[in-house]
């Protein structure tokens, strides 16, 4: 929620801009379409690549547990004998309660490392993409670069430097000098 009220704060922010600049002949805001971006220098490709491998080796995780708490189980099963009385088989039914608990908890934990590593490579893909925008949204004298999203409804084509955020990462313009060697 506090996503989206930062969103529309910083959406609300670039029309106020525009607004108080409407004699400059260039626009406050400009904006970048961080998906196309990523498709065309094949990050995106890259980032789905990573997910996948993080998805594989959670899944990996959660295959060794399950396996870890049915032989749990089937130990208490055994110990309990072939007809167990009334309270080993409250007992085993507890276990099994406290066994079906424990695998909520992993695949949960699962979920929130796979989350937290897909936030984290579209956060670092941001912060490579954030310079280059910058520098372009500033040479066409805009004061905010925003990123498309669910919350931009629509924009002019004038204000859009996607292709020319593209065109500078590809050439490695952006790169300092130390990297270009």
């Amino acid at each position: 929620m506090s996503m989206r009220l930062f969103a529309i704060a910083v959406a609300a922010s670039a029309v106020l801009l525009g607004g108080c600049l409407q004699g400059n002949p260039t626009s406050a805001v400009a904006v970048v379409n961080l998906d196309k971006v990523a498709d065309a220098l094949g990050r995106k490709q890259t980032m789905e690549a990573r997910l996948q491998e993080v998805d594989k080796e959670l899944r990996q995780e959660i295959t060794a547990k399950v396996q870890d708490i049915r032989g749990e189980l089937q130990s208490a099963q055994k110990a309990a004998g072939a007809e167990p009385n009334a309270e080993k088989q409250n007992e085993l039914r507890r276990l099994a309660a406290a066994a079906r608990q424990r695998l909520q908890r992993v695949e949960i934990e699962a979920g929130r490392k796979a989350q937290a590593t897909r936030l984290g490579l579209i956060r670092d893909f941001r912060n490579e993409v954030a310079p280059v925008a910058q520098r372009i949204a500033a040479g066409k004298g805009a004061k905010v670069a925003l990123a498309t999203n669910e919350f931009l409804l629509w924009s002019d084509s004038s204000v859009d430097i996607t292709q020319d955020v593209i065109q500078q990462m590809k050439t490695g313009a952006d790169a300092p000098e130390k990297d270009k060697k």
